[in-house]
């Protein structure tokens, strides 16, 4: 766990996944930062045994949380689009749709690209 004391913004990350046979699976990660109640810093300290480094009155304390996606097609370009759309239609605000919405519409409604582009 590293803990930060400013927000560092969004970053994305893509990857790979090879298995034994050859087969791939894309994955693309957007980590971001939420900052962290000092009731939950309390709790994180006492599971690390660790005493508090952080001065508790005026400092604020963020933790990284991470998103992810896993793929059949190398579509870094889509997914990164999509969990940017994700990240700030669920946790930049109130959301109007619960998170599972979201992940739902990918998975089932939207259609895959056509194989070799469009003709």
């Amino acid at each position: 766990l590293q803990l930060k004391r400013s927000d560092p913004g969004l970053s994305f990350f893509p990857f790979v996944l090879t298995s034994l046979d050859g087969t791939r699976l894309f994955g693309a990660c957007l980590t971001f930062y939420e900052e962290l109640q000092e009731s939950s810093l309390d709790d994180v300290w006492k599971k690390l045994d660790r005493s508090d480094p952080f001065p508790k009155e005026t400092e604020k304390i963020y933790t990284p949380k991470c998103i992810g996606v896993i793929s059949r097609l190398p579509i870094y370009s889509i997914l990164r689009s999509w969990l940017n759309e994700l990240y700030h239609k669920t946790f930049v605000g109130p959301s109007p749709l619960p998170i599972e919405r979201y992940i739902y519409n990918l998975i089932v409604e939207v259609p895959l690209p056509v194989q070799g582009g469009p003709s």
